[in-house]
């Protein structure tokens, strides 16, 4: 590896800290330095002055930015990790050493082969968001492998980092807007059975509830169940607990006694629907389907619900069926 260039960077309050330089060169980088340290995904809360901020960190408190910056996973496998590995080395160069183009996260095992130069890392540039290019020397990491080639991008989980973030971001929505849509259904449910009860679809100049909810792309089931949840709930003690889960949720859980149903809605709003549904039928087992038997030799036939062909008490001359298929009485002939 090539021995880096070393520099002074002058910060907002106009103190000079010496650094290490990137592994191609700091005029290969595709943004000036100082836009390093401002980088959203180093902090909780972006500071005001983050070159200043940055360099009062001690060693840990910088490497904990570096782990927030890779979502706390390996730059090549995507696994979990916390190991942050310095390119150039702070035993080398001090806390030169501690700055973020020169730091990243590692699983252990790819850690050990960086420091052992099985692998290595020959460009890296954590503003670069390009696919890579060898040539130019272009992409967030190019890196040697353990067969002495260029990893793949492909390979590098790194270049999917991106794709995580936009996955966070979706998330932290989600859980923002998903209160707010069961909320509005519910809120819906409550205007359409207002509507009705006053048979204020006239004022629409439509003759029922029915088609006023269906010029709105509402069919006529989903408007009768969204009806009925609103009436359900009308009458129910339960209406903060009903409305902190799914709509539909709650119409299938209507009918469970009422000194069950606070439990059981309280399981819908606090877990995640599988341990609720696994809670659910643990109470209510469902009801295991018994096989039936029809036992026939004349009109007026038998019917009889057992577990098995064996249970079932026939005649020699009787025909027992189940379902369509004939299991006892017929015979086959065959043909001249």
């Amino acid at each position: 590896m090539e021995t880096p260039e070393l520099f002074e960077i002058i910060d907002e309050d106009k103190i000079a800290h010496k650094v290490v330089g990137p592994t191609q060169g700091r005029d290969k980088l595709v943004a000036p330095l100082v836009e390093y340290f401002a980088d959203p995904w180093l902090w909780v809360d972006v500071p005001a002055s983050p070159v200043v901020a940055w360099f009062a960190l001690d060693e840990q408190g910088r490497k904990d930015c570096i782990r927030r910056r890779a979502q706390e996973r390996c730059t090549v496998t995507g696994k979990e990790s916390r190991e942050v590995h310095e390119t150039f080395t702070r035993g080398a160069y001090g806390g030169a050493a501690l700055v973020p183009w020169n730091m990243e996260v590692f699983y252990p095992a790819i850690h050990d082969q960086l420091q052992a130069h099985q692998l290595n890392i020959i460009h890296f540039d954590p503003l670069d968001v390009m696919d890579m290019n060898i040539d130019e020397k272009r992409g967030v990491l190019i890196m040697f492998g353990m067969n002495g080639h260029i990893t793949p991008q492909k390979d590098l989980w790194i270049y999917h980092r991106i794709e995580w973030r936009k996955a966070k971001e979706d998330i932290t929505v989600l859980q923002n807007e998903i209160p707010s849509v069961r909320k509005m259904q519910w809120d819906i449910a409550k205007r359409l059975k207002n509507i009705k009860d006053c048979e204020g679809s006239a004022l629409s100049g439509f003759d029922d509830i029915y088609s006023l909810a269906a010029s709105y792309g509402i069919s006529s089931p989903r408007t009768k169940s969204l009806i009925r949840m609103a009436d359900f709930i009308s009458v129910s003690d339960l209406g903060e607990l009903l409305e902190s889960v799914d709509i539909d949720i709650a119409d299938q859980l209507r009918k469970l006694p009422e000194e069950d149903l606070t439990e059981v809605l309280g399981w819908f709003a606090e877990l995640t629907p599988a341990q609720a549904w696994d809670n659910f039928h643990k109470k209510y087992p469902p009801k295991t389907s018994i096989p039936k038997f029809r036992v026939m030799k004349r009109e007026p036939y038998k019917e009889v619900r057992v577990q098995s062909i064996e249970e079932v008490e026939h005649g020699p001359d009787d025909m027992v069926i189940r379902g369509g298929s004939v299991i006892i009485g017929i015979t086959e002939e065959e043909g001249s």
